[in-house]
């Protein structure tokens, strides 16, 4: 079980093909790793008002979010070397 304190930082991806890339790249190689989400604005949706004549409603702006991979510190040469050439 990965826990605050047996857990380093292995990458953070702000795409999901890289995150699915990682994931299944650790997975492949039986390392357990936990995923934590961070939207990279203050909300996970922006909201911009249209002040142009005629329009109405208002359109979203979707922001990224911010992915970040953590392994147990014992694994994390192995997943490190890994994940090198993603």
């Amino acid at each position: 079980m990965i826990t605050i304190f047996n857990r380093q930082k292995l990458i953070e991806c702000n795409t999901e093909e890289i995150r699915m890339k990682a994931g299944q790249c650790l997975k492949n190689n039986n390392i357990e790793y936990k995923v934590k989400y961070k939207s990279s604005s203050n909300s996970f949706r922006d909201v911009e008002k249209r002040t142009f004549t005629g329009g109405y409603g208002s359109k979203v702006i979707l922001k990224p979010i911010e992915a970040t991979i953590y392994v147990k510190k014992e694994d994390y040469n192995k997943a490190s070397g890994l994940i090198k050439f993603l």
